[in-house]
C-alpha cells in the first residue's frame, strides 16, 4: 500500500513539473526536474552556475562553484546541470530548504558524478 502511494506521489510531482511556469529568460537554458525549474547561468569568464525555481520563485541562486565557492563556477553546463539535479533531490527530500541551500555541496558528490572541482 505504501508503495502505491509513493508511486502516485512521484507521478504527481513529475506531471506537475510538465505544467510548471518557466521564468523569463533564455528558454534553451531551462529544464524541469522533479517539479523544479533549473536555469543554467554564466559564472566567471567560462564557467556555469544555476538558478533553481519552485512555483516561479527562486529557491537557489548558485553563480559560484558549489563545492569550493570559487567565482569561476563549474567547467561545463553538463556539470552544472548534474549538481543542480542533485541539489533538487536534496530540496525534495529535506523540507528544511535553508539547511540545504546554506551549505557547500560535499566533495564526494563531485567524485560520484565525475566532476573535476579544481
Amino acid at each position: 500500500m505504501k508503495t502505491i502511494i509513493l508511486i502516485i506521489v512521484l507521478a504527481g510531482l513529475f506531471m506537475s513539473g510538465a505544467n510548471a511556469q518557466v521564468p523569463s529568460g533564455n528558454l534553451n537554458n531551462n529544464s524541469v526536474y522533479m517539479g523544479y525549474i533549473i536555469r543554467l547561468i554564466p559564472a566567471g569568464s567560462n564557467g556555469f552556475g544555476y538558478d533553481i525555481f519552485f512555483n516561479s520563485k527562486i529557491v537557489v541562486h548558485q553563480p559560484r562553484n558549489p563545492f569550493t565557492l570559487a567565482p569561476t563556477g563549474l567547467r561545463s553546463s553538463d556539470d552544472a546541470l548534474k549538481v543542480a539535479h542533485w541539489q533538487v533531490q536534496q530540496l525534495w527530500h529535506d523540507k528544511n530548504h535553508a539547511a540545504v541551500i546554506n551549505r557547500l555541496v560535499p566533495k564526494y558528490v563531485a567524485k560520484q558524478m565525475n566532476i573535476t572541482i579544481n
